[in-house]
C-alpha cells in the first residue's frame, strides 16, 4: 500500500486506482481502514482539500524511510517468488 503513495496529496479514489492497476483488490472501506491506520501511525499525513475531500500523501521522516524499505523488500521478495512459481 505504502508503494502507491507518494509525496504528492492524493484523493482516496487516485490511490484506488494506482492499487487495482498494480493488480491489487480491496474493498474502498478496506482502503480507508488502511489509510487511517497509515495515518495514525504516522506515515500518511491526511488533510480535509477541496470540497471537504480528504486526501492523503506519503508523511517525512526516517520511520517512513523504514516502512517504505520494508516493502520494497517484501515486493521484490514476493516478485522473486512469483517468477519461480511461474518458470
Amino acid at each position: 500500500m505504502l508503494l502507491c503513495l507518494s509525496l504528492t496529496e492524493q484523493r482516496q479514489s487516485e490511490i484506488y486506482a494506482r492499487l487495482t492497476a498494480s493488480g491489487h483488490t480491496l474493498r474502498l472501506s478496506q482502503l480507508q481502514q488502511v489509510l487511517d491506520t497509515l495515518t495514525s501511525d504516522g506515515l500518511v499525513v491526511t488533510r480535509r482539500g477541496w470540497r471537504g475531500a480528504y486526501v492523503h500523501r506519503l508523511a517525512e521522516g526516517e520511520a517512513v524511510e523504514v516502512a517504505l524499505n520494508e516493502a520494497w523488500a517484501k515486493a521484490e521478495k514476493e516478485q522473486g517468488r512469483n517468477e519461480k512459481s511461474e518458470s
